[in-house]
């Protein structure tokens, strides 16, 4: 598995797409916020969909919350 750091200098893990996207497993993990509240907004809950792009990892991709999102 692969690890980046995200913009909180913590330790993530990452997969890389067939066509070379970066996605990280947990689509809350690189997401900016401070003392929001709610957290997740509605904004960013309306785009918690699955994915059709899932197709494009070789790897399992589901998340944290089971499925692939563009997020």
């Amino acid at each position: 598995m692969k690890t980046i750091k995200n913009w909180n200098d913590q330790v993530i893990p990452v997969i890389r797409s067939a066509g070379g996207v970066l996605a990280t497993y947990n689509p809350f993990d690189n997401l900016i916020h401070d003392n929001i509240f709610p957290f997740p907004t509605p904004e960013i809950v309306q785009k918690l969909y699955k994915s059709r792009q899932e197709r494009a990892f070789n790897e399992d991709i589901k998340s944290s919350i089971g499925y692939y999102t563009d997020l």
